[in-house]
């Protein structure tokens, strides 16, 4: 009888997801600065309750900028700096950019603009935002300006009196984030959704041209549930590097692409280059170690002329075939949570958790007295390891078969019916699948403990493999706030070694395995997995 328990770190990598931040092009029209953030003394700071912050001077692109430093204390909440500012005439279409630095945890960066009552806001958002050391430049569309709240119930912004810069709780934290050079751009009309681009390519066989790797519903709308079936599409005449590119005849915003690429020969290794004028482009992303079928690629935010994709390894050295590309709508998918619901849907049912389809999902918390970090435990057996943080999520495969959620007859249960310790329980025929969560500790420096146990009911021999994937998604749905956005989580770094897995450099994952046989053919086995603070 062979008995074998695998704990794998993460599935983001086999199913190829590509995460990109924000993407900033040059664009049509002179720019006019609306606010330098040269004087500090200017803005006055407004956090929240039990949230600490600072303003002051730091050097900007070109002369000042103004630098927030804040402290969050381990509490949500908002950091928020404001001035008083009044707002140009908007053009129809236009873009705003604004250049921010700094060292901080990822939150919510918000531009509000607020009239002079103090009660009707209009803002703009990025959500989760990274920021570095470097200045990097942020563009805003005018489809991202919406009205926030007040008596006035919506429409375009009137009566403008204040700006405020809120930095608000995502994963908290302390740090600084400076900002600089608020610019407004007129742009020209967006092209029309149903609007075919112009296909080229570097090289195409006479069958199989550049123009079939665009399909008719080459424009996916939010919430698509299925793209396309089997087709020919585009294969390059050449291997090396091969381009395949995109003209729109005029700008088009969007957020993604969805490629599908053939199972003998796909790229490796390509670029995503935009470009205004098709003469100057810039690199949106770099995909690397890329992997046959189908690819999501996130490019939020993005405002693009023409589009290129820039081949420049191939699987086997025989070129390239590109089945189709799909162009994911600017409100397809804005967020990484919109995303993730995207490559949710159009995936086998259960390879992701069921709040990303739009399915209810109940969960408990776990953790101990006075102490901050709140785990949560799935219905289904997910474990979210601290607010807003990734998630271990279990499976097993047996018989050559990935068992999900998906396949399983679900229960749920409190050690000795009554005990805070919670099991969930997956009963797929006769393999059972425990889930088991508990958490230890002292205040400020709590473990949560994992335990899953597989049984085998038959009285045959089964080979099983046991997953516990480490996953950037929270247990908290994405209609749902505690005191962070659910649904989508932050894995910006994976350390590993023999036993485990380091995650943005924060948690320590630990992985335990035991077996346990009885009545000959039939075995109990599991794995425990410790969720422990890095220090």
């Amino acid at each position: 009888m062979r008995r074998r328990i695998v704990t794998l770190p993460t599935l983001a990598r086999a199913l190829g997801l590509a995460l990109a931040a924000t993407a900033s092009l040059g664009a049509q029209g002179p720019a006019r600065t609306i606010e330098p953030f040269d004087d500090a003394r200017a803005f006055s700071a407004v956090p929240s309750d039990g949230v600490s912050l600072a303003l002051g001077a730091d050097s900007g692109i070109a002369g000042r900028a103004l630098r927030m430093e804040f402290d969050f204390h381990g509490h949500a909440g908002y950091a928020v700096a404001r001035r008083a500012f009044t707002l140009p005439a908007l053009p129809p279409n236009w873009a705003m950019t604004l250049w921010v630095r700094g060292h901080a945890l990822p939150n919510t960066l918000e531009l509000k603009l607020v009239d002079s009552s103090g009660q009707n806001v209009w803002w703009m958002r990025r959500p989760d935002l990274q920021v570095v050391g470097a200045w990097t430049r942020l563009r805003f569309r005018a489809s991202e300006l919406s009205y926030a709240w007040g008596p006035l119930g919506g429409g375009a912004p009137r009566g403008i009196a204040s700006l405020e810069i809120a930095f608000t709780a995502g994963r908290g934290g302390a740090g600084w984030i400076a900002l600089d050079d608020l610019t407004l751009t007129p742009l020209a009309a967006p092209v029309a959704d149903t609007v075919r681009p112009r296909v080229t390519a570097s090289s195409s066989v006479r069958k199989q041209p550049a123009d079939a790797a665009v399909p008719s519903d080459f424009f996916i709308a939010p919430r698509v549930a299925r793209l396309w079936g089997d087709r020919a599409g585009w294969r390059s005449g050449a291997d090396g590097v091969q381009w395949l590119a995109l003209a729109f005849g005029g700008t088009r915003p969007l957020s993604g692409l969805v490629l599908d690429w053939s199972d003998t020969d796909w790229a490796t290794r390509y670029d995503i280059e935009g470009s205004d004028d098709g003469q100057r482009w810039t690199l949106l992303r770099t995909v690397s170690g890329g992997a046959s079928g189908r690819r999501f690629v996130h490019l939020p935010a993005t405002e693009v002329a023409q589009l290129r994709l820039v081949m420049r390894e191939s699987s086997r050295g025989r070129g390239y075939v590109l089945h189709a590309l799909h162009i994911l709508s600017d409100s397809a998918a804005p967020t990484r949570t919109a995303f993730l619901e995207h490559v949710a849907v159009a995936s086998a049912p259960g390879m992701w958790p069921r709040p990303l389809t739009g399915q209810q999902s109940y969960w408990t918390v776990l953790g101990i007295p006075r102490d901050e970090r709140d785990a949560l435990l799935s219905e289904d057996g997910n474990v979210e390891s601290r607010p807003g943080s990734f998630s271990l999520e279990p499976m097993i495969t047996s018989g050559g078969r990935l068992l999900t959620w998906k396949d399983a007859s679900t229960t749920h249960s409190l050690d000795g019916g009554w005990r805070p310790i919670p099991t969930v329980r997956r009963a797929t025929g006769d393999v059972v699948l425990a889930t088991t969560a508990f958490a230890t500790g002292e205040v400020g420096a709590s473990v949560i403990w994992v335990r899953y146990r597989v049984v085998n009911r038959s009285a045959r021999t089964r080979d099983v493999t046991l997953v516990a994937a480490v996953r950037p998604v929270q247990v908290n749905p994405p209609w749902q706030f505690l005191g962070t956005p659910g649904g989508a989580a932050t894995i910006g770094r994976l350390q590993f070694d023999a036993r485990s897995v380091v995650v943005n450099d924060t948690d320590r994952v630990d992985a335990i395995t035991s077996f346990a046989s009885a009545d000959g053919e039939r075995f109990d086995a599991g794995g425990l997995a410790a969720v422990i603070p890095r220090t």
